[in-house]
């Protein structure tokens, strides 16, 4: 009976330890779970970051874009106001003539 209740003893140890050896594994792995979710988090914050600069960036260069636009609008419109009345004197000249 003695042997017996040893071996029972040792079986249970035995099993207490390989719970905990799993325990254990699984700690870990939690672990390095948790570490790469926090590395991947601040990442995807500092790419956030970034974009936001860079749409920011983007911003600024559309409302220079349509200022510029305007201007080159203006500018087109007054060329083409020149050229017309170049034509215009163009044509007077040719009939008089």
């Amino acid at each position: 009976a003695g042997a017996a209740r040893l071996k029972a003893y040792r079986d249970l140890i035995a099993e207490a330890e390989k719970k905990l050896k799993e325990a254990e594994k699984d700690k870990e792995k939690l672990e390095r779970s948790t570490a790469e979710a926090r590395r991947s988090t601040a990442n995807n914050l500092t790419r956030i970051e970034e974009m936001r600069k860079q749409n920011l960036a983007n911003k600024q260069q559309v409302a220079q874009d349509s200022v510029a636009l305007v201007k080159n609008m203006v500018t087109r419109q007054a060329a083409q106001l020149r050229l017309q009345r170049r034509r215009d004197r163009l044509t007077a000249l040719d009939r008089k003539n």
